[in-house]
Formats: C-alpha cells, sequence, structure tokens
C-alpha cells in the first residue's frame, strides 16, 4: 500500500482529509490506548475509552467508518477480554 501514514493517537489525523483519492480506494486504519496528561503517557486498554477514541477518531478523520482499529499495547491493568469488547 503505497500511501500509508502512521501517526500518533490523534496527531496525524486531521492531516488525512486532504486526501484526493475516492474513499472507496482508501483503507481507514487508526489505534487507541494511549492516554496523555501533560508531558506523561500513560495506557488505557478499558472497552469505554477505546470506543471514546474510535469515535474521536471518526470525527477527526471526518469518515463514517474506520476498517482497521488498533490497539497500541496491552494495558496491564486491564483484562484483555474488556479491551477486546471494546
Amino acid at each position: 500500500m503505497p500511501n500509508v501514514r502512521d501517526y500518533p493517537e490523534g496527531a496525524g489525523s486531521r492531516r488525512s482529509r486532504s486526501t484526493p483519492q475516492p474513499r472507496a480506494q482508501i483503507l481507514v486504519a487508526t489505534k487507541g490506548g494511549h492516554t496523555r496528561s501533560g508531558s506523561r503517557w500513560g495506557l488505557d486498554g478499558s472497552a469505554a475509552y477505546l470506543r471514546r477514541a474510535c469515535i474521536a477518531s471518526l470525527e477527526r478523520l471526518g469518515v463514517e467508518r474506520i476498517d482497521l482499529f488498533q490497539h497500541h499495547r496491552p494495558d496491564p491493568g486491564t483484562p484483555y477480554d474488556e479491551t477486546s469488547a471494546g
């Protein structure tokens, strides 16, 4: 896939709106699970947080669906079953 861009959560999604290709030719992939408070990074693998991150990505990207939503990395404080329910 020649036009792949990877940005940290929230950092580059606003830039993607200017992609000139028709939506049918674009695979939209994004990720979530990292939190940020000031300069500190954290993890949140809860289903509720991942749903909020997904909705925020949809809004920033200006799309109606995400083809692939990826979890950054496991959150040791959240059971895998809960994370996968998100």
